[in-house]
């Protein structure tokens, strides 16, 4: 008994300490299959030493030290995602801060994700908190990496975002209509 609850602890301890010391940082949803090639790799070299008695552990402990390590790094990152990470305190729907599945399961009622977040627009204001992908996913109404919702109030005018972007041999940056396919220092800076 006193066994199995040491090995729970291991297992859930390692979890939090690999999502402290590694995952906290950086972007790592391009690694996942890696990630997931690693871990299975690892897991499977446990099981077979355990099946072979190179080591004094039950197939069973080692079962569960995977199980637990996988649901503390999962426990950490839910409980870093909702109280401690920088966007914490952007307005937005709670489940919305764990997941990238909220705002996808709300989307996909009419397949129309402009009309929801413009209903979350009107009910948390002009900042609202989406989601964790490919970072942190703030939302503004009207800023720099955002669609305006009220035109006539936004900084961009009717005709959508304004970026400052280089204009070559002008030796100043102006605004300039966005230009989505432009790239590189001539169009954005020396």
């Amino acid at each position: 008994m006193a066994n199995a609850i040491l090995v729970s602890l291991l297992g859930v301890a390692s979890g939090v300490s690999a999502h402290l010391a590694v995952f906290c940082r950086g972007e790592w949803d391009v690694s996942s299959p890696s990630i997931f090639v690693f871990y299975s790799t690892v897991f499977a070299a446990a099981l077979l030493s355990s099946y072979a008695d190179l080591v004094n552990v039950a197939p069973s402990e080692v079962a569960q030290t995977a199980a637990c390590h996988v649901g503390g790094l999962y426990g950490s990152m839910l409980v870093y995602r909702a109280f401690f990470h920088r966007l914490s305190n952007y307005p937005g729907p709670f489940l919305a801060r764990l997941t990238n599945f909220y705002i996808t399961a709300r989307s996909m009622r009419k397949l129309h994700l402009f009309e929801e977040v413009q209903k979350l627009h009107a009910q948390y204001g002009d900042y609202v908190r989406l989601g964790e992908w490919p970072s942190p996913a703030l939302r503004l109404s009207d800023g720099l990496s955002i669609f305006p919702q009220d035109p006539e109030r936004s900084r961009c005018g009717p005709r959508g975002r304004q970026d400052y972007l280089w204009q070559p041999g002008s030796g100043q940056q102006g605004p300039v209509v966005h230009s989505p396919g432009a790239t590189g220092a001539p169009f954005h800076g020396p």
